[in-house]
């Protein structure tokens, strides 16, 4: 049976949006027009090699919590009603949604889609907000530098013991979202441990994910002041944390030449084809 490919896009995007990683990764796989056309000519029929099933939520800036649990819904139902071999590709906030479900739902013994353990077969991450400390098994096979640390939702990130060798993280240097480097992991691999400075990052993070500030920089800085108390670092220094974080999220400042946003997809391609002729 053929590989189904799930993609999930990152926010602001739209299902087949061709400017996401994911999306890329599967148009790239799919058969031209011009081999269709030559195909017909020869009396053939057009095999594809993966069947696309690209994944509907709203993957809205803000609020970006409700955006996540409408992405976990929508996933859960679509894998159930998918047999056979899955393979994932997720990006920046479809990371979120893809790393959520594949912990609570599919890992978990109790989880409702344990029983599809077997069938994901394949995953790759851009951006990953929750990636596993230390894991990026997309770089190391793509002969890129490694980026220590580990996502920005820190000790809501994936354990390297959730993450097997068929699920590749690909990381940027100075991707926020994925290379908080004072991520780790205690030497028993249960614990996520942070520093004062990642510690920030992450409350940060979750002041976006989860609270009313209304969308907006002004927002999400007045937030910040207000939880001072809980901080590690000076404000000032926060608050420029945030401002990144936030410009980051929205192609501010860096834009699209920020780490989030500069993945080079060919290696993935790769992958997902020689993964896919497998279940041809």
């Amino acid at each position: 049976m053929t590989l189904s490919l799930i993609t999930i896009n990152g926010t602001g995007s739209y299902p087949t949006d061709p400017t996401n990683f994911p999306s890329m990764v599967a148009l790239a796989l799919l058969p031209s027009g011009e081999q269709i056309f030559a195909d017909k000519l020869d009396g053939l029929q057009t095999t594809p090699i993966i069947n696309w099933l690209p994944l509907t939520y709203p993957m809205l800036t803000y609020p970006m919590g409700a955006s996540v649990d409408t992405g976990v819904a929508n996933l859960i139902a679509l894998i159930k009603a998918t047999p056979g071999k899955i393979g994932v590709l997720a990006y920046s906030q479809g990371a979120l949604v893809w790393a959520t479900v594949w912990r609570d739902h599919i890992l978990n013994p109790d989880g409702e889609l344990h029983d599809r353990l077997g069938d994901i077969v394949l995953t790759i991450c851009w951006g990953n907000p929750m990636r596993a400390p230390g894991k990026q098994n997309g770089n190391v096979n793509a002969g890129w530098a490694l980026n220590p640390g580990g996502g920005i939702s820190g000790t809501d990130d994936l354990l390297p013991s959730q993450v097997p060798d068929w699920w590749w993280d690909f990381t940027d240097p100075n991707d926020l979202y994925t290379d908080s480097p004072g991520i780790s992991v205690s030497a028993d691999g249960k614990t996520i441990l942070l520093t004062p400075t990642s510690e920030d990052e992450m409350l940060i993070y979750r002041l976006i994910v989860t609270t009313n500030f209304g969308g907006t920089l002004e927002g999400l800085l007045g937030l910040v002041e207000q939880a001072v108390e809980q901080l590690k670092q000076p404000l000032e220094e926060v608050i420029g944390i945030a401002t990144a974080i936030w410009n980051g999220l929205t192609f501010a400042a860096a834009g699209p030449n920020a780490g989030h946003y500069t993945y080079n997809v060919q290696p993935a391609i790769v992958y997902v084809q020689q993964v896919a002729l497998q279940y041809l």
